[in-house]
Order: structure tokens, then sequence, then C-alpha cells
């Protein structure tokens, strides 16, 4: 039977009710959800990984309850500034219930399999790729993480590999009290039941949310690839995370890893965060600091340091940028840094320091994508720098450093508006008063293409300004070294370049220079050929003050080679306009050479090529005098006396009642034994026109003389034609003269020649001494030439 009921209509103008049309949408709205649950689970969860910064994030899901969530696969990409992690995930089984969800927790996960594969070799992301990986979101989560979400969580494989090392197989554990107020995470290796290598242990209350992480890097060891194998130590990890602020403690004793060691280090520090309308970051605020002590490794190591944290650490879209403005001062001990730890500082601190950081992407090759500054007022003082060619035991000044960063290369830029001061200065065998470094200006490039250096300096203890410049072509093991003066030094008591030597001693006191003009220029250039150094030099209107004379109007000039053999490039020259002393001297004129060695293990040899000096109204010249430093003797060296007036000789050292007129040239052959100089051999002569000797004697002096009666006669007023000597001097200072002069005497015969023949024998070594001026110079420029120059030796 069916009845057939009629249902009333809806009065004429009267629509249905608008709960019924509500309820009608609310209904297909489940049903569509219900329907499209899968797909709208998959766009959630790829959009919330997105915004954690994940890439490439694919999801797929298997059974969804009202009580349960399965996905039976994921994947994602994880952009790192160091490189890029892929994340895979296998059987996620999620179970809660609807009073979990609406609490916020996720009650219990369950994953079967969680795979991290890492690069072979870290490498920065391409900037041109870009990486939406920010550190906001992450510190957003973890200020908001003011429950514990999870009742539980198991991890059956946690699979980590990188490039081809062999995968490292884990398990984690993790659970937390009915309350959530505790929970304890447990990480160790899969299939043993040992004492967890890594424990972290999580409470949180009304106020903050603390984290304690400890970490047994022993028995953690067999849990990590070989490339980052721990073989000791212990890592304890405190996070504190309150309403505005997270607080970061790390403390590690006795790491070993990757070739590294560290004694203890303790970092510490207080973030918080901050969105501004140009950007978000992090505030580090003035606790936050870094202590580390006995850190060694590959590349050096560092008894003690300490280094404060606080600043800003800013990002936007395009940039990252980090304000440093430390609390207190930046102290390192005991720093050394390279392979085999060449370059050791003692001591290490900066004041007043600050930077500005900033990385970007740039448009273009030709920008820079990063940019460090230091604050103009940064000072820093290194004390006790060593290197295998350079030691200094204090150095101060102020640090504005300015360092650009781009694909194309890396500029450094350094101008400190103070002098910066160094002492104990000491390279080589030379050592340096303490310097200041004024005007200092310093720029370092390094490109694709080459490598330069330049540093302008004025010095004021050396008389002016220095530049020196280094460069290198990249792929070219060529490089070259040029130190110059731009402009001449002007020499002075207190300044001159003897005067920034602290050793060796100079062989001329640096008080001792009174004025000067000084250029010079060094070249060095090393690589694949030997090391090639050349040296050019200029003085002019010198003027130097020692042992007893005054040397004035100097000027000077040379070119010469160091290295690969010592010599010269070309004949130097030496001149003085004039030499005040006891022996009054003009016009001095020296050309100088310096000869390679005769044999590769021999040294080098000195050419007088040619020397003049106006002496005694006339001149002595000299060519080809040989200076050997192996012996210390000059061969087969002339001089040649020319037109000397006898008068002004024997002012020189006079002789009661003696006087001479007349000229006289010669010829002086003059060797340096070991014993020292000598003369063998010399002659001298009368010019044409002869001259007059007078000597007047008394009678006690008579009775002493040991010439006859008849030769004193002679000599009271001889008027010679003609006079002729052999002169030899032997190195124990005694003077041979054989005289023979040829004339007439009045007070013998108004006509009659008379012909003299006198032999003397003087020590003239205290007539030099009476002159300061000996044979100790000769052996003084002997001694330094011999301590300072070691040739090379052959095998």
């Amino acid at each position: 039977m069916i009845n057939l009921m009629s249902v009333p209509k809806a009065p004429a103008g009267k629509r249905p009710s608008r709960f019924r049309t509500l309820l009608l949408l609310a209904l297909l709205l489940v049903i569509g959800l219900v329907c499209c649950r899968h797909v709208l689970v998959n766009a959630l969860v790829k959009l919330a990984l997105n915004r954690a910064g994940f890439e490439d994030v694919l999801v797929e899901t298997g059974g969804i309850g009202p009580a349960h969530l399965m996905l039976r696969a994921a994947s994602a990409r994880l952009p790192l500034p160091a490189g890029a992690l892929q994340i895979e995930l296998e059987q996620l089984r999620s179970d809660f219930s609807p009073g979990e969800l609406r609490a916020g927790h996720f009650g219990r996960i369950a994953l079967r399999r969680l795979a991290i594969r890492a690069p072979a070799q870290w490498q920065p992301v391409t900037r041109g790729q870009g990486s939406g990986f920010s550190m906001a979101p992450l510190f957003r989560l973890v200020q908001q993480f003011r429950f514990l979400p999870l009742q539980s969580l198991i991890i059956d494989e946690v699979e980590i590999t990188s490039g081809r090392q062999p995968a490292t197989r884990l398990r984690l554990d993790y659970s937390a009290d009915a309350d959530g107020k505790k929970g304890r995470l447990v990480l160790r290796q899969k299939g043993q039941a040992a004492a967890p290598p890594l424990t972290i242990t999580i409470a949180r209350d009304d106020r903050s949310l603390q984290a304690h992480c400890t970490l047994d890097t022993a028995a953690f060891r067999d849990c990590l690839p070989e490339s980052l194998a721990l073989e000791r130590g212990a890592i304890q990890v405190t996070l504190r995370v309150e309403d505005q602020r997270v607080r970061l403690a790390l403390t590690a004793a006795d790491l070993d890893l990757a070739g590294w060691q560290l004694g203890r280090a303790e970092l510490f520090c207080t973030l918080e965060a901050f969105t501004e309308q140009s950007g978000e970051g992090l505030v580090f605020s003035e606790d936050s600091g870094l202590d580390v002590s006995n850190l060694r490794g590959p590349f050096g190591r560092l008894a003690a340091g300490r280094l404060s944290l606080t600043g800003t650490l800013s990002w936007q879209e395009a940039a990252v940028m980090f304000d440093w403005r430390p609390a207190t001062p930046l102290h390192l001990a005991g720093l050394a840094l390279g392979a085999d730890s060449g370059l050791k500082i003692g001591q290490l601190t900066g004041e007043q320091l600050s930077m500005q950081a900033k990385f970007s992407r740039p448009q273009d090759a030709a920008q820079d994508w990063g940019r460090i500054v230091f604050g103009p007022g940064s000072r820093f003082a290194v004390q006790h720098f060593r290197s295998e060619d350079v030691q200094i035991e204090r150095a101060t000044g102020l640090l504005p450093l300015k360092i650009a960063l781009g694909d194309r290369g890396q500029k450094l830029d350094w101008q400190p508006r103070e002098p910066v001061f160094v002492q104990g200065l000491v390279t080589g065998p030379v050592g340096f008063v303490p310097l200041h470094l004024r005007k200092l200006r310093c720029s370092f490039e390094n490109t694709s293409t080459a490598r330069a250096l330049a540093l302008d300096v004025s010095l004021p203890e050396a008389g002016g300004a220095l530049q020196l410049t280094w460069k290198a072509a990249a792929g070219n093991p060529e490089q070259q070294l040029v130190v110059r003066t731009p402009e001449h030094l002007q020499f002075g008591p207190k300044a001159s370049l003897l005067q920034i030597f602290a050793q060796p001693a100079m062989p001329l006191p640096a008080e001792a220079v009174e004025r000067g003009l000084f250029k010079a220029e060094l070249q060095l250039k090393w690589g694949q050929a030997p090391l090639a150094c050349t040296l050019a030099t200029s003085l002019r209107d010198g003027a130097v003050h020692h042992g007893g004379f005054t040397y004035e109007g100097i000027t000077s000039s040379h070119h010469l080679q160091f290295a690969p053999s010592f010599r010269s490039l070309k004949s130097g020259a030496v001149a003085v306009k004039s030499i005040e002393g006891p022996l009054p001297l003009r016009d001095l004129e020296l050309a100088l050479r310096v000869m390679p060695p005769e044999q590769k293990s021999g040294w080098p040899v000195l050419q007088l090529e040619s020397g003049r000096v106006s002496v005694f109204s006339g001149a002595v010249s000299v060519k080809a005098c040989p200076y050997r430093f192996e012996t210390g003797r000059i061969s087969s060296c002339t001089f040649s006396l020319e037109n000397l007036d006898l008068a002004a000789i024997l002012a020189l050292h006079p002789v009661d009642g003696l006087s001479l007129s007349g000229r006289i040239d010669g010829s002086l052959p003059f060797a340096m034994g070991p014993k020292g100089p000598g003369v063998y051999g010399g002659t001298v002569r009368s010019v044409a026109e002869g001259g007059l000797i007078r000597y007047q004697t008394s009678g006690e002096a008579l009775k002493r003389s040991t010439y006859g009666e008849y030769a004193l006669k002679a000599l009271e007023e001889y008027r010679y034609d003609k006079l002729a000597a052999s002169v030899d001097y032997r190195p124990d200072g005694q003077l041979l003269i054989d005289l023979h002069l040829e004339g007439k005497s009045p007070a013998l015969s108004a006509t009659r020649p008379v012909h003299l023949n006198i032999q003397t024998k003087q020590n003239v070594l205290s007539l030099l001494k009476s002159l300061n001026y000996s044979q100790g110079l000769t052996s003084s420029l002997n001694d330094w030439v011999r301590q300072h120059y070691r040739p090379n030796k052959t095998k």
C-alpha cells in the first residue's frame, strides 16, 4: 500500500528558512572535505614546510581518519648556507584524539624511516638560485614552543648519508609525561642497548621552556661518518625559552673532532627577535660571548680566547647584515696560524671594536656580495708576534678595516687616522728601533687573475715616506715586491735610514748624519726562476761628521744586484765636495763596481775603477783597485801623485827648523796584506822647476842628528833642481825613504853642484793616530762585510 501524502505549499511570498540553507551548505562542505581530505592535507603540509624554508616538497598521504593520520612517503630539500640537505621519510603514523588536537597536541607519532642525505663536499648555495631558508621562522617557533606537543615520537631508523660515506643508522625515542611538562629524547645506534650517546631532557612551566642536551662524543663516534669522527669529549647544551628571549649555553670539553682538539669552550648568548618594516632579525645581548681554551687543529692553535658576541643579526629578502658591537675587549692568547704554526702571536687584544657586515645577492657578477667594515674607533694591540721571517714585540693602532667580497675577488683597505706604533721589529738579521707608522694606507686585492698589495707609510725616523707594492699573477708562481721612496728622504741628526736600525751595528753612527736627500728602490722577483733582487740608491747634498772629519757635499748613486749574484748593474759613483779635518781633502770622486765572485762559493770583489781627490794643493788618483773581502787584500793598486805641494805636506806634521817648497809627482804601489797595508817600490820625483829646502838646527839638535855636518850645512839653504825618492812602507808602521837631491847650496858653494843622498826611517802609526785615521777603518769595513755577507756554498 502506498500512501500519498500531500505536502502543504508554503504560503505565497514565503522563502525557506536561512537556517536550512546554512545547514545544507555546511553539509556540502563536510562532504567535500571528506572527499578531498588527501588533497587538503597535501596542500597544508607543503605550505607549512615551504614557509619553514623547505623546497621541492613532495607528500604522499595514506589513511586519514578522525583519530589518525598516515603519510606513506614525503621528501623535501633544505638549502643551508653551507650546502643543501635532502630529507626523506617513510610510513609516518600519528594517533591523536580530537581533544588533544584542540589543545595543540599531536599525540603519538611513529616513523619507520627518516633519511638525511648531505653532499659529499659542502658548497655554498648558488646565489643565482637563492635560498628560502631563514632563521626567523625557526626562532619564532622556538619562542612559541610553550608546551610539549608530542606524547611520544619513535623513529625506528634514522639514516644519515654524506656523499659516498657508508650510511649511519640510528634509532630515536622520545616520550613525555602525562601532563606534558617533561620530556626525554634518546638517540642511539640501531640494534644496541648500551647507554645512549645523546640525551635531551625538556621541561616547561608557565614562564619558560628549558632543554638540556648531553652528548658523549666517544659513544657517539660510531653513529657518525668517518669524516666527522668524534674521538672523545663531551658536549652539553642548555636552552631556555622565555616570553621575549631565548638563552643558550653550550659547554664542550676535551673534544677531538676531525683533527681539531679542544680543551674547553663555553658559548653563552641571549637572543631576542625583532621584526621591522625593512626586515627581521636577532639581537645578541651584552652577556653573549664565547670563551675558548687549548684549541689545536690543522691550521693553527689558540691557548685562550674571549670574544663578546653582542650585536644584531638581521636579514631582508636579499641581504643578511650583522652589526657587531662587543661589550668587552677581544682577547686572544697563544695564537698560532698556519699548518706548521709558522705565524705565532703571544697576545692579541681589540678594544672599542665595532663591525658591520652585509651579505647580499648582487644583480650581476661585477657587484660585491659581501662587505665588512670596522668602525673608525676600533683598536688593536699585538704582543710577541713571530713568523718565519718577521718578529714584533708589540704593535698598537686603529683598525678601520674595510673588506669587500665579490665573485670577481676580494679587496681590503686599511687607513688608520692615527699612527701605528711598532716596537721590537726584527726581520732576518736586521732589527729596528721603535717605529711610528704615520699616514698609513694599506690595500690588498685578490681577483681571479692576480693578487696585489699596496702600502704607503710615512716614517719620521727615516726622514720621509716609503711605498711597498707586491704583485702575483693567478696560476703563475712569479711574484714581485717593490719598496721605494716616492720622494727624497730628508736626512738629519734625528732622521735617517741609519736611525731606524737597532742591529746590526752600522759602520757609521746614526747621529753622524747631519743632512742629505736620499732616494732608493728595492725590487725582488721570485717564483720558478731564482730570486732576483736589485737596489738603486741616490744621495745628494749629504753631510756627515765622524771620527774628527766633516764630509760636505756628498753625492752618490748605485745600482746593485744582490741575487742571484751580488754585483753592480752599472758603475756606482761617490763624490764629496770637501773633507774637513787634520788632513783637508777636496773634490773626492770615486767610481766603484761590485764584481761577482770568481767562483760560486767565493766572495764578491769591490773594484775601485777610478778615484781622485784634491790634496796638498795637488791631486791623488788611482785606477783599477780591487778589494777582495775574502782575503782582505787590495792588490795591483797604484796611487798616482800629481803636483803635490811639499810645503802643504810638511804642514801636516811640522819639523822644527824645516821649511820646504816645490812640487812633486810620483806613484805609490799599495797592497793590503794579512798583516796590514804596505807600499812597495814607490817613487817620487820633483817637477821641472825644482824647489827650496831650509833646515836650521840648533846646537843640541846638531849633536843628536844622524846626518853629517856637511849634509846639515848644505840643507841650511838648498835649492834643488832634481828630487827623486824611493818609498817603502811596511805593515808594522815603518816608513823607509831613500832621497836623492841634486842642486846647489850657497852655504857650501855658490856655483858648484851639491848632490845629497839621505835615508830616513820613521814609524808613522803615531802620526796616523794623531789624525784619527788608521787601519781600523779598513778592518771595520772588512769585518762588517764578512759578518753580513754569506756567499753560496756548493756541495
